[in-house]
């Protein structure tokens, strides 16, 4: 099982010190903490607070986490246990040959008030695509010739070739509000 043992006390450290907590390789077995449950509060200690929160231009492993998961969100999801795609920002998608076609959630408000819609994920796209903004992401669009925004809650990426992890990409692409940051340097706009 694991060792759980409290920090060893640092002059001047709070009396409630942290507990650190040891696991085999194989994982802490669930035994005394009962089954899993929703809820209840997670704590992660990150060195540094991230330099910037547009993950297309610049990020780090902790970075893309906190700002995928916690500040931004995408269009689909991909289960981290199971490696499973399913919709986020996107209500559904439908796959063919030479299409992704993405049905957007209605009723999706930015943090300003200001609706959420397929412009904003063309906008996206179009700049993680932009080799002058260098997202890490570019190749994974390499596929897509052409984004499509046939309607405000419709995205239809057009495919020149098979794109297998199309739907992956999407799953860790931030989607950003274009009112904010077009005309923009990614890596000064306030948002």
């Amino acid at each position: 099982g694991c060792k759980r043992a409290s920090s060893p006390a640092r002059p001047g450290a709070p009396a409630t010190a942290p507990t650190i907590v040891q696991c085999p390789a194989t994982g802490c077995p669930f035994d005394d903490a009962g089954p899993p449950r929703d809820g209840g509060e997670l704590v992660v200690h990150v060195e540094a607070e991230p330099a910037i929160l547009c993950d297309l231009v610049e990020h780090d492993a902790w970075s893309r986490w906190i700002v995928e998961n916690q500040v931004v969100e995408t269009l689909l999801y991909q289960d981290p246990w199971t490696g499973a795609i399913s919709p986020r920002l996107a209500a559904s998608f439908d796959a063919a040959a030479d299409a992704l076609t993405l049905h957007l959630r209605p009723g999706v408000k930015w943090h300003d008030g200001q609706p959420f819609s397929a412009a904003d994920v063309a906008f996206t796209i179009g700049r993680a695509r932009d080799p002058a903004v260098g997202a890490d992401q570019r190749s994974d669009f390499d596929p897509v010739a052409a984004v499509e925004t046939p309607d405000a809650n419709t995205v239809v990426l057009r495919l020149v070739r098979p794109a297998p992890f199309l739907k992956q990409a999407l799953a860790h692409l931030s989607i950003l509000p274009e009112h904010l940051y077009k005309g923009k340097d990614l890596r000064r706009a306030e948002a």
